[in-house]
Order: C-alpha cells, then sequence, then structure tokens
C-alpha cells in the first residue's frame, strides 16, 4: 500500500476518533445533567452511552495500531516512533496541514473529554459525601437512646427533633 493510501486511512480513523469523542462529551453532559436531577434511569442510559463510545473507540484503536505498524513498516521506522507529528514531517505541504489541523482538533476534543469526566468524578466524588452523611444523620436520628433496661422502661430525655422509633 502507498503511503499516500495508509495516511489517508489514517486520516479516516482520526476522524472518526473526532467524532466519537465528541459523543463521548454528550455522554458526560448527559451524566452530569442526570447527576444534577438525581436521575437513576437517566444516569443508566448516560453511562451505557459511555460504554458504548468506549467500546466503539476500542475499536478503532485496534485498527489505528495495525496502520501506524504499516506506515512505520513504510517509513522504515518503529510504529513507537510514528505520531501526527512525525507524519507531518516527512508528508508533503497539502499532507502536512491536514495532519496538523487534525492533530489539533483531536488534542482538544480529547483534553475536554478529559476535564469534563474529572469534574462529573468530582461531582460524584461531592455526591457521594453528601449522601454518606446523610444517611448518617438519618441513621442518628433513627437509632433510639437506649429505653430498656432489665425489663423495665427507663425514661429518656430525646434530643429535640429526634425521631423516635419504638417496637411493643
Amino acid at each position: 500500500m502507498e503511503l499516500k493510501e495508509l495516511t489517508d486511512s489514517l486520516d479516516n480513523l482520526v476522524r472518526r476518533n473526532i467524532k466519537l469523542y465528541t459523543e463521548m462529551e454528550s455522554a458526560l453532559h448527559d451524566e452530569l445533567e442526570a447527576l444534577k436531577a438525581h436521575s437513576l434511569d437517566k444516569l443508566d442510559t448516560a453511562i451505557q452511552k459511555k460504554m458504548e463510545v468506549v467500546s466503539r473507540l476500542k475499536m478503532i484503536e485496534d485498527s489505528r495500531i495495525k496502520m501506524v505498524q504499516a506506515i512505520a513498516k513504510r517509513l522504515g521506522l518503529s510504529p513507537e516512533q510514528i505520531t501526527l507529528s512525525k507524519l507531518a514531517e516527512v508528508a508533503g505541504a497539502g499532507l502536512k496541514e491536514k495532519i496538523v489541523e487534525l492533530k489539533t482538533r483531536l488534542k482538544e476534543k480529547v483534553d475536554s473529554v478529559t476535564e469534563k469526566n474529572e469534574f462529573n468524578r468530582g461531582f460524584i466524588e461531592k455526591l457521594m459525601k453528601l449522601n454518606y452523611a446523610a444517611a448518617a444523620n438519618l441513621q442518628e436520628l433513627l437509632a433510639p437512646e437506649s429505653t430498656y433496661h432489665k425489663g423495665s422502661t427507663v425514661r429518656v430525655a430525646l434530643k429535640p427533633g429526634k425521631v423516635v422509633s419504638r417496637t411493643l
């Protein structure tokens, strides 16, 4: 296969990658909205969408690795040496501009997805802390103080606002 054909195929893979990262941005946005709304159904849908995108990204990555190996072989380099920057160096003028533009767009998308994912992770951690604190407070309110002592009832001064539950 000619270098031009290989780089065109790689170009196509990178464009598909960019499209999938755009879909991931959308899924991360949906996830955040579901978290804000405390909607488990919407959260489940967003997580499923993210998993589908990740699966498709993995398939593209496998194709990209094969493509890079073919390009490396054609250029007499190791696959580890092949980057979009390296391809831009060896490419002709028109192809170089296209590769640099794709590299920039891909980096922007990856950075955006990383930022949104980290934001969502932080938001989830804060929600978990809030939920654990609320559960602990609720447990404190629901747990009755010792009301029985050796077969007889002991009078206890209840705290203001304390929820009392008693089984007879």
